[in-house]
């Protein structure tokens, strides 16, 4: 199965997420996420994370979701990285047919809904740090949910 890469589009985005674009000079990017449900045992889990520079096209053979929170990706400085995301469909496993990908670049940051099925983010042309924000219960078995795919996907440029 190929799944090919569009342009960023944030009307298109908004099945999967929210997007931080940032800010003007001296103004101010407000962001609204629902960082999970609450309760005993969730904390706020904040990382900065140096990803080294992946190559299109590659093979993704699994989809990541996180059935209790909103994952924040925000990009330190200009970046260009890939995306793809799916809706759960009915039994909870990533619908395939809903399936989008991303070319996403400049400073925009991503918000992926609680329980949307996405690849692991792929960072382009060369390594970048990102802040990521999640809720978390430190368990890794309920925090996310891993989906093997069938069939590895083929992502690329469209």
């Amino acid at each position: 199965m190929k799944l090919a890469l569009q342009a960023f589009d944030p009307a298109t985005f908004a099945a999967f997420g929210s997007v931080v674009e940032p800010p003007a000079p001296k103004g101010n990017a407000d962001l609204l996420a629902h960082l999970g449900e609450g309760g005993p045992g969730t904390a706020i889990c904040v990382k900065l994370d140096t990803h080294p520079a992946g190559v299109l096209p590659m093979q993704a053979r699994r989809m990541e979701s996180h059935p209790l929170t909103e994952q924040l990706f925000l990009p330190i400085g200009p970046a260009r990285y890939a995306i793809g995301a799916a809706l759960p469909g009915p039994d909870g496993a990533p619908d395939l047919a809903t399936l989008k990908g991303f070319l996403v670049s400049g400073g925009t940051g991503i918000c992926y809904r609680r329980g949307v099925w996405h690849l692991p983010i792929t960072i382009l042309d060369h390594a970048s740090t990102f802040l990521m924000m999640m809720a978390a219960t430190g368990d890794a078995s309920v925090d996310t949910a891993w989906a093997e795919l069938a069939t590895p996907l083929d992502v690329g440029p469209a």
